[in-house]
């Protein structure tokens, strides 16, 4: 049905709590913010800029030392502690047997997005990784939704798949064409990815396979 698989990583393919909210709180302590786990759990998606700046009024200088002391932590620290979700590796392997584009589609950098996924051995399963640099400030996902389409230009929008957790994914297949598949085991809510116009939800990723 669908020749392109536009897949986010955070929160669809890797449990990344457990490394994003430790960096998170790590960057913040150096800020002077003290910081819960759960609090921090909403930097889940978005990207981190503007997580720092409209979840705590940082002004630009000390959101980019967020980001900064984010992944200056996260590299050393956190970048593999985000064990697969159960399942979602046989996925991305049945639909590479059946020949079909697979691609992360992330707020990520890509260069640490390629990190994660050769260290849990599904890189050889993607036919591209498209997301920001790390220079990249605040990037919205339909941008690497369109470049992905430009690179693959015998597929068109109605051939193309967008699989996530949050309204971002849902934002930017919606504003690109894309269909769109909101997975609820992943951390945005049931409420809110039908509230930003998810085509169907999942409630797991053995049922993404329903659309292949």
């Amino acid at each position: 049905m669908y020749k392109l698989w536009l897949f986010d990583l955070d929160g669809t393919v890797t449990q990344s709590e457990f490394g994003i909210t430790r960096s998170v709180i790590h960057a913040l302590s150096l800020l002077g913010i003290n910081e819960t786990k759960e609090n921090v759990m909403r930097f889940i998606g978005p990207p981190l800029y503007d997580s720092f700046t409209k979840f705590y009024g940082l002004s630009d200088k000390d959101a980019k030392l967020g980001v900064k002391y984010y992944r200056e932590y996260y590299t050393k620290n956190g970048i593999f502690d985000a064990p697969l979700f159960d399942g979602i590796m046989d996925v991305l392997k049945t639909l590479h047997e059946n020949d079909k584009k697979i691609v992360l589609c992330t707020s990520k950098p890509v260069n640490m997005a390629e990190m994660i996924a050769k260290h849990f051995d599904f890189y050889k399963y993607l036919n591209g990784i498209y997301g920001p640099s790390e220079k990249d400030i605040s990037p919205t996902k339909d941008i690497y939704i369109k470049r992905a389409l430009a690179d693959f230009d015998d597929i068109d929008e109605k051939s193309a798949i967008m699989i996530g957790d949050t309204k971002y994914d849902m934002d930017a297949a919606f504003e690109t064409g894309v269909f769109s598949v909101g997975v609820t085991y992943g951390y945005g809510s049931k409420e809110e990815l039908i509230n930003h116009k998810a085509s169907v939800l999942v409630d797991s990723p053995s049922e993404i396979l329903k659309f292949m």
